[in-house]
Parts: C-alpha cells; sequence; structure tokens
C-alpha cells in the first residue's frame, strides 16, 4: 500500500527546533503491523526517505532533510512558510 502526500506548515521556518512541532502521521494497524511505542498499535508510515524518522518540522526543514524541503516564506500562491517535495507513505 502506497500513500502519496505533501506535508506544508505554517510554523516553518519560525518554530524549528523550538518545542513545537508540527508532525505529519499516517497510521496503520492490523494483523501482522507491528506498532510503534506509544501509537496504541498503529504504525505511522510517513516516513522521511529511507529512514525511520517521523516528518515533523524540526526533522525536515532548511537545516535537516533539506532535499525534501521547499522553503516558502513570502509565498505568493500558498500560505504555508514551508513544505516537503512529494514524499510517498508505504507498508510493505
Amino acid at each position: 500500500m502506497t500513500f502519496d502526500f505533501v506535508f506544508a506548515s505554517e510554523e516553518y521556518n519560525a518554530w524549528v527546533g523550538s518545542q513545537y512541532n508540527d508532525v505529519f502521521g499516517f497510521f496503520i494497524s492490523g494483523p501482522g503491523i507491528v506498532g510503534d511505542p506509544g501509537a496504541g498499535g498503529a504504525k505511522n508510515i510517513a516516513l522521511i526517505p529511507n529512514t525511520a524518522t517521523a516528518v515533523t518540522i524540526n526533522n525536515v526543514n532548511n537545516g535537516s532533510n533539506s532535499a525534501y524541503y521547499v522553503d516558502n516564506t513570502g509565498g505568493a500562491d500558498l500560505q504555508y512558510d514551508g513544505f516537503t517535495v512529494g514524499l510517498t507513505a508505504k507498508s510493505l
């Protein structure tokens, strides 16, 4: 199963590295699924490519995993101050 997504946040860049951390999760559960700790038996499959790291403003930004980040500060067509490139959540 795959799910294509873009994560966007108005909290870029002002809150990156702070105690506030917007996050995107796509959780699945069911027979044969081993859940993530603290996720009640569900597993987050919305991860930074080739990692086990969740997509958040602290994990994808100008300084971290920047290949997946688009800085949109002052953008004319989209309100959010930043967003990811197209990513794919998948479960094997």
